[in-house]
C-alpha cells in the first residue's frame, strides 16, 4: 500500500483508471499490507464492533489485517473475506466478479469497512447482502469538495455523496438505523 502512495498523484490516478477499465483491484494497494495497517483504523473497528455486538456471526468484507476481529466479542463467529488470503481462514473472493459475489456466506451481520470506495459492483454486492444478512455496518468516504480525479489518486473508484450512498442501499430495501462520523471524510452507517 505504501508504495502506491509514494508515486506522483497523476500516476496513481492513471493506475486506478487502468485497473477500473480492466475491472480489477489496484493490486499495488492491497498485495502487501503492513501488519500495523489496521492500527490506524482501530477506532473505526471498535465503533463498528459496538454496533455489531448483538450479532452472533459477522462476515468482514475486505478484512485486510482483520483488526475488526480483535474488537468483537470472543463468542461471535468471525468470517474474514478478502481477494487475497490474509490467513488460512480467509474466504478468498474477488467481489467485483458476479460469480464470487454469489459465493458470499449467510451471516447475521456484515462489516464492510473502507471497502465501497474500491468496489466496481456496489449495486450487485448490496443486492446480495440483502439476501445474505439482516444488518450491514459499513463506512464510506463521502464525495465532498474534491474532484473524482483526486479520488482516483487515492485509489477510489466510487464518488458518492452521503445521500447517493444511502439511496444505493435503499434501492435494495435497507434503511439507515444510525450513522456517525468516524475519520476524515468517512462516515459509518448501520443499515437494516
Amino acid at each position: 500500500m505504501q508504495a502506491f502512495f509514494l508515486l506522483p498523484a497523476a500516476e496513481r490516478a492513471a493506475i486506478t483508471s487502468e485497473a477500473r477499465r480492466r475491472f480489477e483491484p489496484v493490486m499495488m494497494l492491497w498485495s502487501e499490507l503492513r501488519r500495523d495497517f489496521g492500527e490506524e483504523w482501530l477506532d473505526r473497528a471498535t465503533a463498528a464492533a459496538a454496533w455489531l455486538a448483538d450479532a452472533s456471526s459477522v462476515t468482514d468484507l475486505g478484512c485486510g489485517t482483520m483488526s475488526l476481529e480483535r474488537c468483537l466479542r470472543p463468542e461471535q463467529r468471525y468470517v474474514p473475506v478478502d481477494f487475497l488470503p490474509r490467513d488460512e481462514r480467509t474466504l478468498v473472493l474477488d467481489l467485483n466478479k458476479s460469480a464470487d459475489i454469489e459465493r458470499l456466506p449467510t451471516s447475521e451481520a456484515y462489516a464492510v469497512l473502507g471497502f465501497f470506495e474500491y468496489s466496481y459492483a456496489p449495486d450487485e454486492l448490496i443486492a446480495m447482502l440483502r439476501r445474505r444478512c439482516l444488518k450491514v455496518v459499513t463506512t464510506f468516504s463521502m464525495l465532498t469538495e474534491e474532484t473524482p480525479e483526486q479520488r482516483l489518486e487515492l485509489g477510489w473508484v466510487n464518488h458518492f455523496t452521503r445521500d447517493e450512498f444511502v439511496e444505493l442501499f435503499a434501492r435494495h430495501g435497507f434503511a439507515v438505523i444510525r450513522e456517525q462520523y468516524v475519520h476524515g471524510r468517512q462516515y459509518m452507517f448501520d443499515f437494516r
